[in-house]
C-alpha cells in the first residue's frame, strides 16, 4: 500500500515549508536571524472538486489553491515581504495516474509553491472517460 494519502479540504489537512523563512526578530537589544516554518491549510481552498469526496471532504487537486496561509508575516524587524504575502499556495506536481474530475490527485508529500502571488492558470485537465465496471454478482 501506498504511503501517499490524497489531500482533502480539512482544517487539519496543511502544506509545510521544507525549508525556513528567515526574519529579523529582536533578541534582547539585537536584531536576529530566526528560523520560521510558513503553513497553508487545505481549508478554505478553491477550485476543489464539486463532487469528489475523501473521507467526506472535498477532493484538493492539482487545479486547488490554498488560501489560507501563516508563518511569513513580517515581525517586528519587516524584513523582505514578497509579492504573494499570505495569497495563495498550490502544489506542483501531483499523481500521475489518478485523477479527480480530469485533475490530477494530490497527495501527501508532493511538493508545494508556498505565497503564490495570484490564483495562477487553470492546470491540464484530463480527458473524462466513462468506464462500466461489471458487477461480479451481475449475470
Amino acid at each position: 500500500m501506498s504511503d501517499k494519502t490524497s489531500g482533502r479540504r480539512d482544517g487539519v489537512n496543511i502544506m509545510v515549508t521544507t525549508g525556513p523563512d528567515v526574519c529579523w526578530t529582536p533578541i534582547g537589544d539585537k536584531m536576529v536571524p530566526v528560523a520560521y516554518t510558513c503553513v497553508a491549510f487545505l481549508d478554505p481552498s478553491k477550485r476543489l472538486s464539486d463532487d469528489v469526496r475523501n473521507n467526506k471532504r472535498l477532493d484538493f487537486q492539482l487545479n486547488t489553491r490554498s488560501r489560507k496561509i501563516t508563518g511569513h508575516e513580517p515581525g517586528t524587524g519587516k524584513g523582505v515581504v514578497v509579492p504573494g504575502h499570505l495569497k495563495y499556495s498550490h502544489v506542483k506536481t501531483a499523481s500521475s495516474s489518478v485523477f479527480a474530475n480530469g485533475w490530477a490527485v494530490v497527495r501527501d508529500k508532493d511538493p508545494a509553491w508556498m505565497n503564490h502571488a495570484d490564483i495562477g492558470p487553470i492546470e491540464p485537465q484530463r480527458a473524462l472517460e466513462t468506464l462500466i465496471v461489471k458487477s461480479v454478482w451481475d449475470d
